[in-house]
This record gives structure tokens, C-alpha cells and sequence, in this order.
């Protein structure tokens, strides 16, 4: 697996984490524990895009997509 497709699913459990802990959806789970996971998994995407291009990799244009 490589960092793009492990960055796709996480955006995916992002979304998904915060639909099930939504109060007007379902709220399979608590808001507070929802909002912790999407944070954790949002920063564990950071950290991926600093590992693989660097701080500078934060900031700088991607390419476009084939």
C-alpha cells in the first residue's frame, strides 16, 4: 500500500467518523469521540505528508492529477 492510497482512506474515515457522530444523522457515536478520531486522523495525514515530501511539501502546488 502506499502513502497515497493510506491518505484516501483516511480522508474517507474522516468523512465517515464525522457522519456517525453527528446528533441529526445517527450518532453512532459520541460527537466528543468522533471529533477526537478525525483529529487524530487528520494529523497522522500531516505527519504522512511530511514524512514523504518534507515541511516544504506542505506548501508547495501539487501536481496535477493523471
Amino acid at each position: 500500500m502506499n502513502s497515497n492510497l493510506f491518505h484516501n482512506i483516511l480522508n474517507v474515515a474522516i468523512a465517515l467518523v464525522a457522519i456517525v457522530s453527528l446528533p441529526e444523522v445517527m450518532a453512532l457515536i459520541p460527537p466528543e469521540i468522533g471529533l477526537s478520531i478525525a483529529g487524530i486522523a487528520a494529523t497522522l495525514k500531516v505527519v504522512i505528508n511530511v514524512i514523504r515530501d518534507g515541511i516544504g511539501g506542505l506548501a508547495k502546488e501539487q501536481p496535477p492529477v493523471k
